[in-house]
């Protein structure tokens, strides 16, 4: 009897990475694995400054919900129950993107770099309604390294897709606040 692959992707941001192998039976889930979520978990996280913790000079928070989304990744990569692992961030960490890629790889999963390629303008718009509000300047600092972070995942990755998303579309950018509004504002790549 043949199998079909089913798609297991595993985001890192624009460019996300999709992970799949070949499974024999029909059941499909999905864990999404996201810094920014383990953040707001951390015991320092204050909604009322939720920046704090990502300029803090030491770190200290940034390094604990790394470290909680790695032991959550690992742990999905063994999860024989998961048909997709979605790591969602910029991918501009490209030393800890291409290790995780190369992890999943050797656990037998299919890896596909997802680029969502939105303009700057849009997604500064998109930052800006987001609960932790995420700097012009910001957005377009990460906006400069997408270019390098794209090649690197393209180099490393079974799949690339892009995605490119309309400048001024004011429906999709309703539909991502009301959807998502926490991993809205940091996909840009300049076209």
């Amino acid at each position: 009897t043949a199998t079909r692959p089913i798609r297991r992707p595993a985001r890192i941001s624009s460019p996300d990475l999709s992970l799949s192998r070949t499974r024999t039976r029909a059941h499909s889930s999905t864990v999404v694995l996201d810094l920014d979520k383990e953040l707001i978990r951390h015991p320092d996280y204050d909604p009322s400054d939720p920046d704090k913790l990502y300029v803090a000079a030491d770190r200290e928070a940034y390094s604990w919900a790394d470290a909680r989304v790695e032991a959550r990744f690992c742990a999905a990569l063994a999860d024989a129950s998961l048909s997709r692992v979605v790591l969602d961030g910029t991918g501009t960490n490209v030393e800890r993107q291409v290790r995780r890629m190369n992890q999943a790889r050797r656990a037998g999963w299919y890896v596909k770099a997802i680029q969502v390629r939105v303009p700057v303008k849009t997604a500064i718009a998109r930052a800006a309604m987001r609960k932790r509000g995420v700097s012009p300047k910001r957005v377009e600092a990460y906006q400069l390294k997408m270019a390098d972070a794209m090649a690197t995942a393209a180099a490393h990755a079974d799949e690339v897709e892009t995605i490119d998303v309309p400048f001024d579309d004011h429906d999709t950018l309703q539909v991502f606040h009301e959807l998502a509004p926490p991993i809205t504002g940091m996909y840009a790549d300049v076209w």
